[in-house]
């Protein structure tokens, strides 16, 4: 039997404080909010985790300091379908120096991109999306949003040294690097989040009843 849960995109805080647990509440729903204003949608669209779910999520990660974002991501949706039947879209808010973290740095290790963000430039005031999980390690509200925007499919608009890709029309827009606009977003991008919408909610996932 399928487990119901609140909402297609859960929150939840490991090992941070309740005010910054609250920090994460007001910039989800206020993420919730612009969605149904600028995408029209309806019902319930983000909630708090279950304290057992983000349970899954530390215990996936100190399973190894070696593990990659990818690596946890892989261990807890295969966790929740074995227990549950199925796997939400998460957003976890954790301290920098978190497991969660340095898995996320792990992932692009070597890369270009991790050349680029250990630049002074680029101080790193940022997260991670890897499949169906997201890690928020610098709890900005700009920051939480841009991971949000990537469980719902939008791709990031910069190169691997920063600069803006060409098919980004919209010099504001949030999937940019360095950028802070919250509400701003470039039409390819849109139309991912468009897309992803249709399909949670042609799965019933976006009615008022839980699932």
């Amino acid at each position: 039997m399928l487990h119901r849960f609140e909402a297609p995109v859960l929150y939840g805080v490991v090992g941070l404080s309740t005010s910054d647990g609250k920090c994460l509440e007001s910039s989800m729903s206020s993420f919730e909010d612009y969605m149904r204003c600028a995408y029209g949608w309806t019902g319930t669209l983000v909630a708090r985790a279950p304290s057992w779910l983000t349970d899954v999520i530390e215990t996936a990660s100190a399973h190894s300091a070696e593990m990659t974002l990818g690596d946890i991501e892989g261990r807890f949706c295969t966790s929740l379908v074995q227990s549950c039947g199925a796997c939400p879209l998460v957003l976890v808010a954790c301290k920098p120096d978190h497991l969660l973290e340095r898995a996320a740095r792990k992932e692009f290790e070597g890369t270009e991109r991790a050349k680029f963000e250990g630049t002074e430039r680029a101080k790193p005031e940022w997260g991670a999306t890897k499949g169906y999980l997201a890690v928020v390690y610098h709890l900005r509200e700009y920051v939480v949003w841009h991971e949000a925007l990537h469980l719902l499919d939008a791709e990031d608009c910069y190169d691997e040294t920063g600069r803006a890709v060409s098919e980004c029309d919209d010099p504001d827009c949030l999937m940019r690097f360095g950028t802070t606009k919250k509400t701003c977003l470039c039409s390819p991008n849109r139309k991912r989040i468009e897309k992803t919408l249709r399909c949670i909610g042609n799965r019933g996932l976006g009615n008022e009843e839980e699932f």
